[in-house]
């Protein structure tokens, strides 16, 4: 079997395997906690910059769920942020 022909095997056979009813999160993701924890991050950034923000929730055949876009013309936070 040529190396393709053995990658194309893999593949099925890990098809095969049991796990989640979805294959696009991996097992045990929480799509709406993490969409909650999206959402409540866009309304921080748009109170701290002053801006309002927007949140990508549309993202396909990638390692990540959402986007947030921050505008151009919000340079800075309004106060310090605190991290720790």
């Amino acid at each position: 079997m040529n190396d393709d022909a053995q990658v194309l095997a893999l593949l099925h056979a890990l098809d095969r395997l049991p796990g989640p009813n979805h294959l696009q999160f991996p097992n045990g993701f929480d799509h709406t906690a993490a969409m909650v924890r999206a959402t409540r991050l866009k309304e921080r950034l748009t109170e701290d910059f002053r801006h309002a923000c927007e949140l990508d929730d549309h993202i396909n055949d990638a390692s990540y769920s959402f986007h947030i876009v921050l505008p151009a013309e919000a340079p800075r936070p309004a106060w310090p942020w605190e991290c720790g």
